[in-house]
């Protein structure tokens, strides 16, 4: 009845699996991280907070050792830094990455001025 109002698009998407639907979920989700209603492995609650989000923490460069960027907790190397987001398509410009010193009016001197303070 629905699929009359659904895109075709769309419709490829779905999958009717029925009661057999764990071993189709499986594919695409780990038993472990799948909760224990659906028939995972994972009892923690929603108020658990639960995810592989908790693996990872920020780093914002306070400390003048400090890399900016992304890392797993208790890990010292960066798996994610800006120079890492630069390198991503980015569809709203015409270019796959912006210099953000090209975004400044002034030539991007306080941006160059702020980069040379944190290496310092």
């Amino acid at each position: 009845m629905v699929k009359a109002w659904l895109d075709e698009k769309t419709r490829e998407k779905i999958q009717i699996v029925g009661g057999s639907y764990k071993k189709k979920l499986l594919i695409y989700v780990d038993e472990d991280q799948l909760v224990d209603f659906m028939g995972g492995k994972n009892t923690a609650t929603l108020e658990d907070d639960f995810g592989p989000w908790n693996d990872f923490e920020i780093v914002d460069g306070t400390e003048k050792t400090d890399k900016v960027g992304i890392r797993r907790k208790g890990e010292t190397e960066i798996c994610f830094s800006p120079d890492d987001l630069l390198k991503l398509p980015n569809y709203m410009t015409s270019t796959s990455a912006v210099n953000p010193a090209e975004l400044a009016d002034d030539d991007g001197e306080e941006f160059k001025q702020e980069e040379e303070e944190r290496k310092e």
